[in-house]
């Protein structure tokens, strides 16, 4: 096998990195609901479908209530990323109001998408904070305020990218204490997390993650479950889950699904995906597809 070979390399960011495949495996989309100048109070229930949301204040205050009595005001431009369902309460009832970007997004299929591990029900970031955002910003607000062909996909389009940029900005700035981006930000388990997020289908024991990571089994295992939050073997099995959970969406047949994810057979697949889940696969595909 060739040292290009992205589960073999040394290199957790050849041929691709471990964020951008979890991203092409588990999904991530956003669909924006509202732009303009907002001068009201509004409550966002959560959903049992789990879609999150996203405000971005352009310009203006705004405060936010979340289920538990929490409050943040916020008084600059900022990216607010709810990333599960979530009941929240915005006011932007203060003159002159707030010109706001607002969109459903998913990070992942599933409750159980490896991207929410260790992710805070709710993430505040002054854009001012994240550099190399500007060109991105820019687009963004010509299309929310303007009305071209096409400005519903172009803003989908754009809002997902800031999601991404956002996601490296935790990672690079190690922002999390624990959870998947925190890993992410250990290049050694990074090195492993990659083995895994490149070849889910594989036999990846304990002591060939350990060795991708230039760690003793027993370190490894440790580190991993305190940075990550849950051990080895209970992420990979989520990711394979969330994977298999795309592929439905997808229409995918279940053998193929299953050999991609690495499981023996549909029916394993399927008796995994149920425990979990708590239903089928033919069901839980057909209900996400809208059938």
């Amino acid at each position: 096998m060739s040292s290009s070979d992205p589960a073999n390399s040394s290199n957790p960011h050849a041929d691709g990195d471990a964020l951008s495949r979890l991203i092409d495996q588990v999904g991530l989309r956003a669909r924006t609901f509202f732009t303009g100048t907002a001068c009201d109070t509004t409550t966002y229930a959560a959903r049992d479908d789990g879609v999150g949301h996203l405000h971005l204040l352009r310009h203006g205050t705004m405060s936010l209530w979340l289920e538990d009595g929490r409050r943040i005001e916020l008084g600059e431009p900022t990216l607010v990323v709810l990333g599960r369902s979530s009941t929240h309460t915005m006011d932007t009832s203060r003159e002159p109001g707030a010109d706001l970007v607002c969109a459903e997004i998913e990070l992942g299929l599933t409750g159980g998408s490896p991207l929410l591990v260790g992710f805070p029900e709710i993430l505040a970031v002054p854009l001012a904070a994240v550099p190399g955002l500007g060109k991105t910003l820019d687009l963004l607000f010509q299309e929310a305020f303007g009305e071209q062909f096409g400005r519903q996909a172009a803003l989908d389009r754009l809002i997902e990218l800031l999601l991404v940029l956002l996601l490296r900005h935790c990672v690079a700035t190690g922002r999390f204490d624990v959870g998947l981006l925190a890993g992410l930000a250990d290049p050694r388990l990074a090195r492993a997390l990659e083995r895994m997020h490149a070849a889910p289908d594989r036999h990846w024991t304990l002591e060939r993650l350990a060795e991708a990571a230039g760690m003793s089994r027993a370190s490894f295992a440790a580190t991993f479950k305190a940075r990550v939050s849950v051990p080895p073997g209970d992420y990979l099995t989520m990711l394979r889950l969330a994977a298999a959970a795309r592929g439905l969406r997808d229409g995918l047949p279940l053998k193929t699904i299953a050999a991609r994810t690495g499981y023996g057979s549909a029916t394993a697949l399927a008796r995994a995906f149920r425990q979990r889940y708590g239903e089928s696969p033919g069901a839980w595909g057909a209900r996400a597809r809208g059938a």
